[in-house]
């Protein structure tokens, strides 16, 4: 997704980002398109259990609005990718820290 300076980053984003500092290791956040939505990107976190997600949102739900974090969550879907799951938000964009373009380059 290609970030303008007037995104600002979903309330479950802020929450899962804060989570993956507090325990010292990154939330795997990205874009990804589930079934049904038609080529259309939101929010999704890798390499969590359902009971890390909640965890996440009753340790961090402080830090944001709780309406604004309700509405994120109640988009919330799961595909299942062999050994493990996808939980993605329709609706709910992702907006990374890194320029569009230069997740995947390496240093030449």
């Amino acid at each position: 997704m290609l970030n303008t300076p007037a995104q600002k980053k979903s309330a479950l984003q802020t929450v899962l980002e804060n989570f993956g500092n507090d325990r010292g290791e990154p939330v795997e956040l990205s874009d990804y398109s589930g079934r049904g939505m038609y080529g259309k990107y939101c929010l999704a976190v890798t390499g969590l259990e359902l009971r890390d997600l909640l965890r996440a949102v009753a340790l961090f739900a402080g830090d944001v609005d709780s309406e604004r974090l309700a509405d994120d969550i109640d988009h919330l879907r799961q595909d299942s990718m062999g050994r493990g799951s996808v939980f993605y938000f329709p609706g709910v964009d992702y907006i990374s820290d890194t320029p569009s373009g230069y997740e995947n380059e390496e240093e030449e």
